[in-house]
C-alpha cells in the first residue's frame, strides 16, 4: 500500500520538474577598435590574448587581435517572469542560469517576446539578433566602439538587425 502511494508522489514531483526550464541566458557584445600589441588585446585596462574569464563578474572576453576586436559574453537581462539561479561564485556561463516555466515558452527576450526552440528574431528595437537554442537564449548586439569619436555609419534604425547597426565605422577628429 505504501509503495503505490510513494509512486503517486514520485510521479507528481516528476511532472513538476518537467514543467520548469533551466537555461543559461547570455548576451554577446563585440567591441571594435581595441588596442592590439604583439597579438594581445588591451581592453578594460587588461592586456590579454585568447579567452579571459572573470569568475566574480560572470563574463568572459575573447581577444581577436587580427581584427582589433574583443567579444564580451556576459549574462543577458533576466526575462520578466524568470528567476535567476546562478550566482557569481559559479563558473561562466552557469552563473547566468535562470529558471522559467516551459508551459509558457521555450525562450523569452528581455522585452517579454516568446520564442520557440530554433527560432531566430532579427529585432529593430532593440537592435539585436535573438537565437533560441534548446532553451538557451543568445542575444547578439551591435558592435561597440571604444573610441568615443567613432560611431557606426549608414545606420538605419527602422531596419532589423544587422542593418540597424550600420555598415561601417566613421570617426571624427
Amino acid at each position: 500500500m505504501l509503495a503505490s502511494g510513494s509512486l503517486v508522489v514520485y510521479l507528481s514531483c516528476l511532472s513538476l520538474t518537467l514543467a520548469m526550464m533551466f537555461f543559461d541566458n547570455v548576451q554577446i557584445i563585440p567591441f571594435d577598435g581595441v588596442l592590439v600589441n604583439k597579438g594581445q588585446c588591451f581592453f578594460g585596462g587588461i592586456l590579454f590574448s585568447g579567452v579571459k574569464s572573470f569568475p566574480n563578474k560572470c563574463q568572459s572576453w575573447t581577444c581577436h587581435a587580427n581584427t582589433s576586436t574583443v567579444v564580451v559574453v556576459r549574462c543577458g537581462v533576466k526575462p520578466w517572469s524568470c528567476y535567476r539561479l546562478g550566482g557569481p561564485d559559479q563558473p561562466f556561463p552557469k552563473c547566468c542560469k535562470i529558471v522559467c516555466d516551459t508551459n509558457k515558452y521555450m525562450c523569452i527576450t528581455a522585452s517579454g517576446r516568446i520564442m520557440r526552440d530554433g527560432e531566430i528574431i532579427y529585432s529593430t528595437k532593440p537592435c539585436a539578433k535573438y537565437i533560441c537554442q534548446r532553451g538557451v537564449l543568445v542575444t547578439v548586439t551591435c558592435q561597440q566602439y571604444l573610441d568615443k569619436k567613432c560611431s557606426a555609419s549608414l545606420v538605419d534604425p527602422r531596419e532589423p538587425f544587422p542593418t540597424c547597426c550600420g555598415v561601417g565605422k566613421v570617426c571624427t577628429r
